[in-house]
């Protein structure tokens, strides 16, 4: 025999506690998914911004610049055999104010700089082939890097250039047509220091990179990863595919930098550069990781306050029960002696007054009544005793047969008052039970005299017993009484509710069902009951055979 303690942790508080924390960790999970999209989605309208920003300064720049060659190309156009002198004096006005510009130069069809703001590139002869594509009309033509900073470093020796200089200059050129039919070129050299200084002041401190490239690919700015100007950047054409067919867009892919990047890229449609912003995936990773400490401390933090809450909880629910046994101990206490002394006279009251029928009467509402009190008393006591946390249930083997058989011989008397049959069905082998017997013999006890409250005589009422699986045992009480309303069914087993037919006499506390709940859920079994087409209802008991003692 083993004696089982009824923990003060209910199936209920154990349910409670295990959805608030599932509710808690699954929103400290939800917000840590939702918080790395989110971290994700500012990177890329950050990016997007920034993308947008430089391309439109970069955009702005070569619009003013072509611009100002459009205004000295009339000067150029009029100007006849004076052309040099009548344009030195607007060129320099338009290096004033543009400060982006390192010289303007104006170079006739054979290469002779007839006019340049820089005194040094004066009369000096360049190969124009130097340029790549020259313009062939009036629209301004984008020249690719060249690694000079003045038109006179082009007179030197081709092979130095590449180690004598370290600085590079953008030329823009305008082609001008005289009246005269001679052909001219304006070279605006623009410095390309200035589109990187611009993307030092617009990122700041930020972890972002800015690169500006031709259409080819070839380098003129970038910052704060100073990449080498007028080579090609690594995997360009890759990035100008990720956006076919559009002309800007972001991505989390390859970029310029090294690893995973979160890049935006813009296409300019006027001028052949391409701007792109990017920043390293890892940099996303570490702000993620750095907010997901700060939500798993609070989850965490949450976790234990909701566990420190639930057992001072707990801890009230075992005072509470505790109060509420004792409570209801001393009250059926108090409440069992007036009743024992109201049943034994008004026993006595029935032995003496069987000559005065009305007399003898009374005494016997005054019995009826009295056991009726005193079997409520018992109720009660019997369903503290089960939600107390200090019950104690005792399990042993029983062979649930006899628990049939006991029953029969127990309320065998009442059976024939009421001439009512009891028909037992058992299987013929033992079914070995883990159970308390008193309770389970209390369970079987309070539906058959349920049942037998509601049958009329010459009915009979059917109690069996078989194994619906290897470890489950079942029994079921059938009584061929009213049955019990359809809209009743879920509620006979709440402790208090009677059915709407016992009002015809049939009587009750309301708990003998109740208790039996209880009982069945402590061994960690079931209890339903069904109505039977033909008339009736039916109990059915599950009980498993070789467990221990639940918690309710």
């Amino acid at each position: 025999m083993t004696l089982a303690t009824k923990s003060p942790l209910t199936r209920q508080g154990v349910w409670f506690v295990t959805v608030i924390s599932l509710i808690v960790g699954l929103s400290v999970g939800w917000i840590i998914w939702y918080e790395k999209n989110e971290i994700i989605s500012n990177d890329k309208r950050r990016a997007e911004l920034f993308a947008r920003l430089l391309d439109d300064h970069a955009v702005r720049t070569l619009d003013v610049a072509a611009l100002a060659l459009n205004d000295l190309s009339e000067v150029v156009r009029t100007a006849g055999d004076a052309t040099g002198n009548r344009l030195r004096s607007p060129a320099l006005q338009v290096l004033g104010s543009l400060t982006f510009l390192r010289s303007l130069a104006l170079i006739d069809s054979a290469g002779l700089i007839v006019m340049s703001t820089h005194a040094q590139d004066q009369g000096r002869t360049v190969d124009l082939q130097v340029f790549g594509v020259l313009p062939l009309n009036d629209a301004p033509v984008l020249s690719k890097l060249i690694p000079v900073r003045y038109l006179e470093d082009l007179s030197i020796d081709r092979r130095q250039l590449s180690t004598s200089l370290s600085v590079f200059a953008l030329p823009l050129i305008r082609r001008v047509q005289t009246q005269d039919a001679r052909t001219f070129y304006l070279v605006g050299m623009l410095n390309p220091d200035f589109f990187a200084n611009f993307q030092a002041v617009a990122l700041g401190d930020s972890d972002l990179s800015a690169i500006l490239t031709s259409y080819a690919g070839d380098v003129i700015a970038s910052y704060p990863q100073v990449l080498p100007l007028a080579t090609k950047l690594a995997g360009h054409f890759e990035i100008i595919d990720q956006l076919k067919p559009r002309a800007q867009g972001t991505y989390i892919g390859s970029g310029a930098g090294e690893g995973e990047q979160i890049v935006s890229v813009r296409t300019s449609r006027a001028w052949p550069l391409v701007t792109l912003v990017e920043r390293p995936m890892s940099a996303a990773w570490n702000d993620w990781f750095r907010l997901l400490s700060w939500f798993v401390l609070v989850g965490a933090l949450a976790l234990i306050v909701i566990a420190v809450m639930a057992r001072v909880a707990w801890r009230s629910a075992q005072d509470t029960a505790r109060t509420k046994a004792e409570f209801i101990a001393n009250i059926s206490h108090e409440l069992r002696t007036p009743l024992q002394s109201i049943l034994g006279f008004s026993e006595l009251g029935l032995m003496r007054s069987r000559d005065q029928s009305r007399l003898a009467g009374m005494f016997s509402d005054i019995h009826t009544s009295g056991q009726r009190m005193l079997t409520l008393v018992n109720d009660l006591l019997d369903i503290s005793k089960i939600d107390s946390a200090l019950s104690q249930v005792a399990f042993t083997c029983v062979d649930a047969r006899q628990l049939v058989r006991d029953v029969e011989s127990e309320l065998s008397p009442l059976l024939r008052a009421r001439c009512v049959m009891f028909d037992a069905r058992l299987p013929v082998n033992p079914v070995m039970l883990q159970a308390d017997v008193m309770r389970i013999h209390q369970v079987l006890r309070n539906v058959v005299a349920n049942a037998l409250k509601f049958s009329s005589p010459g009915q009979k009422i059917i109690v069996g017993l078989d194994v619906v699986s290897p470890d489950t045992a079942h029994f079921f009480v059938q009584d061929e009484g009213c049955g019990i309303p359809q809209n009743e069914l879920e509620n006979i087993f709440e402790p208090f509710v009677q059915s709407s037919l016992t009002k015809d006499g049939a009587g009750g506390t309301g708990l003998g069902l109740a208790i039996c709940m209880r009982i069945v859920q402590a061994h960690g079994g079931s209890i339903h009951a069904k109505n039977i087409p033909a008339g009736g209802a039916v109990f059915h008991i599950e009980l498993p055979m070789g467990t221990g003692p639940k918690s309710p």
